[in-house]
């Protein structure tokens, strides 16, 4: 039986992490946990998702019947999709003018009891506990052409 405490287990675990002995890898999955607190992220890919307050007052749920209120990412390419695999327990919504150049993405709210888990075909499964309501967002980059931020893309 081990007699470390939960920090002395994490620090080990980093030590070992930065001495070669584990490896993060691509692709690996990514959990909030009890522990984590308002502002708390997880990038998976291009798709910030951070830990936040109360539903942004000027966020709807899903106005458009034709969208997958499951996808977080509007578009039609692989990069895009970033997934609820369930909506049991979940809320999504969403800012009112929400497109393919938007930076600020769906707000998730996770009810107690339930685990929403976000999924990508490339990049590891992210797992959200009940309880928890998470912003998210999308990378940006610098046109140059346009000389204007636009939303990366996968």
């Amino acid at each position: 039986m081990s007699t470390m405490t939960e920090i002395e287990i994490i620090e080990k675990h980093a030590e070992n992490i930065r001495n070669g002995l584990e490896k993060v890898k691509p692709g690996m999955e990514a959990c909030f946990t009890d522990g984590c607190v308002e502002g708390d992220a997880i990038w998976q890919g291009d798709l910030l998702l951070v830990i936040s307050g109360d539903i942004p007052e000027d966020f709807v749920v899903n106005s458009d019947p034709k969208r997958d209120i499951r996808q977080l990412v509007p578009g039609n390419t692989i990069g895009a999709k970033h997934c609820l695999e369930s909506l049991e327990g979940i809320q999504v919504f969403y800012p009112k003018e929400w497109n393919a150049e938007s930076l600020l993405g769906p707000f998730i709210s996770v009810a107690s009891g339930h685990t929403a888990v976000v999924t990508h075909p490339v990049h590891g499964n992210v797992l959200i506990p009940g309880r928890f309501n998470v912003q998210t967002y999308y990378q940006k980059e610098y046109d140059k052409e346009m000389e204007k931020e636009r939303r990366a893309k996968d």
